[in-house]
C-alpha cells in the first residue's frame, strides 16, 4: 500500500473501503436535511398560526367594541378584513402587479376562477388553517398521538 496517505481510508472488510473521518453518509445527509426542513415548517407554521389569531383577535375586537387595530389602514369596519384587503393593506404594488402577470403570463381564467375568490376568503382562517396544516405536517416523530391498547 504505498503512495497511499495512513488512515485516508479504513478496511471495512472482505474488500471493502470506507472513507474515514467526519464525512457523512448518504443516508445521514438525508435525515439531517429532512431535520432541517421540519424545523422551518414548524417555524413558519407557527408564523401563519400566530397571523391567524392576531386576524381573527383584531376582528373579534371591531366586532365587539368597534376599535379597529388597524385603522390606519381604512378599511371596512363591521366585518372580518379578507386577504386581498389585508394584502392591498401591507403591499398594494404586488397585488397590482399580480393580475396583469398571471393574466398575461398563465392564464386569464386563472385570475378570475381562482385567484379573484380566493382574495375574498377571511384572512384568519385561511392563516390558521395554513399554520395548523404545517404544524402538523412538520410534527417530529415522536410527537404522534399513540393509540392506547385495551
Amino acid at each position: 500500500m504505498r503512495g497511499r496517505r495512513q488512515g485516508a481510508e479504513t478496511s471495512g472488510g472482505e474488500g471493502r473501503t470506507q472513507l474515514a473521518g467526519p464525512m457523512l453518509q448518504y443516508g445521514e445527509l438525508e435525515r439531517e436535511r429532512g431535520r432541517l426542513v421540519m424545523v422551518v415548517g414548524r417555524i413558519i407554521g407557527w408564523i401563519f398560526l400566530l397571523i391567524g389569531l392576531f386576524v381573527l383577535s383584531r376582528d373579534l375586537i371591531l366586532l365587539g367594541i368597534g376599535y379597529d387595530l388597524f385603522a390606519w389602514l381604512n378599511t371596512r369596519h363591521a366585518a372580518p378584513i379578507v386577504l386581498g384587503e389585508l394584502w392591498y393593506a401591507i403591499n398594494p404594488a404586488s397585488l397590482q402587479l399580480l393580475q396583469p402577470a398571471i393574466q398575461r403570463h398563465i392564464h386569464p381564467a386563472l385570475w378570475d376562477w381562482v385567484v379573484q375568490p380566493m382574495l375574498l376568503w377571511w384572512a384568519w382562517p385561511v392563516f390558521t388553517v395554513l399554520g395548523s396544516a404545517l404544524l402538523v405536517l412538520c410534527r417530529r416523530r415522536g410527537d404522534r398521538p399513540r393509540r392506547r391498547r385495551r
